[in-house]
């Protein structure tokens, strides 16, 4: 037998005398191997069971224990009542589970992002083709403004930096 499945026993059935006869030979010839398991079983019996051992046993008076026997059997007949049953069956196709819940999170927010970078990613293009297509138009006056070659009166200012590239 595994350890882990020894310290499982030992946190459940095992010290509290439950545990059918077979599994609890088993368990006693793996703690007479196993120095680890001897050791997790006085940490928990230390933990769990010492403290309790010296207590006087109480006896609570007859009303306690009759109060206490309503209460359990209100909350079973509430547990099978004709609202509880209606709700049950209404809602039960409403729950997720956690994990499930966390996923179609997830993927709506991932969902709702994308959607989003598009719309902002086709806004700034539109601005950037709006810009350039005004300044490829500023460069087509000019340049065919200044397309003046064969005409004699051509204006300038008389730079060397004029004469180099004109």
């Amino acid at each position: 037998m595994k350890c882990r499945k020894v310290r499982d026993f030992l946190l459940t059935d095992y010290l509290d005398g439950d545990l059918p006869e077979g599994l609890k030979k088993e368990v006693d010839v793996h703690l007479s191997k196993c120095s680890l398991c001897r050791e997790f079983q006085d940490k928990v019996v230390k933990k769990t069971s010492l403290p309790f051992r010296d207590l006087e046993e109480l006896n609570p008076e007859g009303y306690i224990l009759e109060e206490i026997k309503e209460k359990i059997t209100d909350i079973d007949n509430d547990k099978y009542s004709l609202w509880t049953r209606f709700k049950g069956t209404i809602f039960q196709g409403f729950r997720l589970r956690k994990p499930s819940l966390a996923l179609v999170l997830s993927i709506t927010v991932i969902a709702i992002s994308v959607v989003f970078t598009k719309l902002s990613l086709d806004s700034r293009q539109s601005k950037v083709n709006s810009y350039i297509s005004e300044q490829l138009d500023s460069i087509a006056y000019l340049i065919s403004s200044g397309d003046n070659s064969g005409e004699e009166d051509s204006f300038g200012f008389g730079t060397a930096v004029e004469d180099y590239f004109m």
